[in-house]
Formats: C-alpha cells, sequence, structure tokens
C-alpha cells in the first residue's frame, strides 16, 4: 500500500523556490499591447488618399493642350509654306526680269560693239582703198566703167557722181589715155568717198559707194562666222 504513494520530502520554507523564467515571446492569445508609436504625430494623423477625378482631369487638359499645340503647329506650317510659296514665286519673277534685262543689255553690247567693229573695218578698208587709187589713179576709171556696165540700158544720157579727187583722176586719166564716151556727165559730190561712185541713167540707178559695200562686205562676213559658231 505504501508504494501507491510518493515519498514525502520535508523542505525548508525559508528557502525560496525559484520560478521558472517567463518566456517574453510567448504570451496569451488574449492578451492586449500598446502598438508601437514611431515617426511622432506624423502616424496619428494620415491624408486620405487622393480620388482618381483629379487625375483624370489632369490628363485631358494635357491632351487637349498637346492638340491645340498640333494645331498651332500644322496651321504655322501651311502659313509658312504658303508664305514661302509667295515668296518664292516673287523672287523668281524678279531673277527672270532680272535675266531678261541681263539679255536685252547684252543684245545691246554685242549689237554695239558690232556696229563700232563694223565702223573700224570700213575706216581700216577706205585708208587701204585711199592708198592704192594714190598709187594706182586707174582704180577709178575701172570702178566707174564697173559700175556703168551694171545699168540695165546704158544707152543715152550718164551721169557719174564722184569724189572731186576721183572727177579729176577720172578726167586726167582721159586726157592721157582713153577718152571718155560722149554721154557721160562727170559731177562731183563731197558725200562720196573715194573709190565709189554713184552712176545715173534716164531709167536707172547703179549706187557703188565704197562705204555701203564695206558694210554689206562685212556683215556678210559676221553672218558666216555666227553661223558656223
Amino acid at each position: 500500500m505504501t508504494a501507491g504513494f510518493q515519498q514525502f520530502i520535508p523542505r525548508d520554507v525559508e528557502t525560496p523556490v525559484a520560478e521558472p523564467p517567463v518566456d517574453q515571446t510567448t504570451r496569451p492569445a488574449n492578451s492586449w499591447q500598446l502598438p508601437e508609436m514611431r515617426g511622432g504625430a506624423s502616424n496619428r494623423s494620415r491624408p486620405a488618399p487622393a480620388t482618381d477625378a483629379p487625375a483624370a482631369l489632369a490628363d485631358e487638359v494635357v491632351d487637349e493642350l498637346a492638340a491645340l499645340r498640333e494645331q498651332a503647329r500644322q496651321e504655322g506650317f501651311a502659313k509658312g509654306e504658303a508664305e514661302a510659296r509667295t515668296l518664292l514665286a516673287e523672287q523668281s519673277q524678279q531673277l527672270q526680269l532680272a535675266m531678261a534685262a541681263l539679255r536685252e543689255a547684252q543684245a545691246w553690247l554685242e549689237g554695239e560693239v558690232q556696229q563700232e567693229l563694223i565702223l573700224l573695218a570700213q575706216e581700216l578698208a577706205q585708208a587701204l582703198i585711199v592708198k592704192e587709187i594714190d598709187a594706182d589713179p586707174e582704180i577709178v576709171t575701172l570702178a566707174v566703167e564697173r559700175a556703168v556696165a551694171m545699168l540695165p540700158s546704158a544707152e543715152g544720157h550718164i551721169q557719174l557722181q564722184l569724189h572731186p579727187a576721183d572727177a579729176q583722176l577720172l578726167r586726167d586719166h582721159a586726157a592721157v589715155a582713153e577718152p571718155l564716151a560722149a554721154a557721160w556727165d562727170i559731177s562731183e559730190d563731197a558725200d562720196i568717198r573715194r573709190g565709189g561712185c554713184v552712176i545715173k541713167s534716164r531709167t536707172s540707178q547703179v549706187d557703188q559707194r565704197t562705204d555701203k559695200r564695206l558694210q554689206a562686205l562685212l556683215e556678210q562676213v559676221l553672218v558666216d562666222e555666227s553661223g558656223q559658231n
């Protein structure tokens, strides 16, 4: 019977019995703890979350501003293009007018230069003619006979108009060589240059003045040269 009971050992009441350590991590399920406070008063007052309405309005404003900027850009581009086309057309017209004026000036200058060259060549040729006449006075007689032969009809009265110096040479030559035809009448004209003559009959006239012959000859030479170029 004694086996069913534990042995009783008396203890010293003066010696305190050590309490088992309390596990701080283990708390009763129904225990309440003061929440940890961090950040001071900021945690006690937090703003309410913003709604979606202001954000949507901002997006609409941004889209509208972008559309306005694009419209303004397109309008500015179209206006600039139109102004550029107008300016280009005006400048093109001015350029065409300037080119036309330049061509006219060039044509005028070429005409003036050509005329001056013709006059210069005539003067040089005339000087050579006078020199040849002084060396050989018979040239005047040959020129007169050639002009008379160009008349359609050499019958009847014929008037020979020559430079006074050539008229005297013709008279002198007729006096010492072959006399002139009885129907020939010599008259002097200071406007006719030496080496040339004007032959007149009752029905026709032959103009063999040297300046006209030289001008026609030089113009023909210039035409031939321009055609070859």
